[in-house]
């Protein structure tokens, strides 16, 4: 039975290509992190007592990184990840809250928008909220009251919208 070749089966296995045995079916090889350093686990009986054991521990260390140190007869995998130190983590933190003050725009408020609104008898009325909400109280399509403030249309329903112009 053939199995594919994968990569990546969990956060913690990975398959490997398929060892040939002598009846023509594959294997896969699993080489576990957690037990690389446990005597005669299949992991550490593949790093240390296989044939291949040179080609086996180069293919965990770029799986996994680390470094292996010979201890007498056998090899024992080190994790060499270096954990940073709570005191350069609480550093970072501060130079990072710094550079995000100095990169934060200054929020400077907006002049509000302030719509003139002519009624068909020709009366003007002032808004400073949303043209939906005026619509929706005066029974007018907001869709169509936006075409008027855009120049598409004249007019909706004898209404006319515009921006006030500063100095107006």
């Amino acid at each position: 039975m053939f199995k594919p070749n994968l990569k990546l089966v969990t956060n913690r296995f990975y398959l490997l290509e398929p060892q040939k045995q002598h009846h023509g079916e594959t294997i896969v090889a699993q080489l576990k992190k957690e037990t690389v350093n446990k005597k005669y686990s299949r992991t550490w009986t593949k790093i240390n007592d296989d044939g291949r054991s040179d080609y086996w521990r180069d293919k965990f260390l770029s799986i996994h990184g680390g470094e292996f140190i010979k201890n007498g007869r056998e090899w024992v995998w080190e994790d060499t990840a270096k954990e940073p130190v709570k005191e350069e983590l609480e550093l970072v933190k501060e130079e990072l809250e710094l550079v995000k003050e100095e990169l934060e725009p200054v929020k400077e408020e907006s002049p509000k928008t302030i719509y003139i609104i002519t009624k068909p008898d020709g009366e003007e009325e002032e808004i400073d909220y949303a043209i939906h909400r005026y619509c929706k109280a005066n029974s007018l399509d907001d869709g169509n009251m936006y075409k008027v403030l855009s120049g598409k249309r004249k007019t909706h329903k004898g209404y006319k919208v515009r921006l006030k112009i500063e100095g107006e």
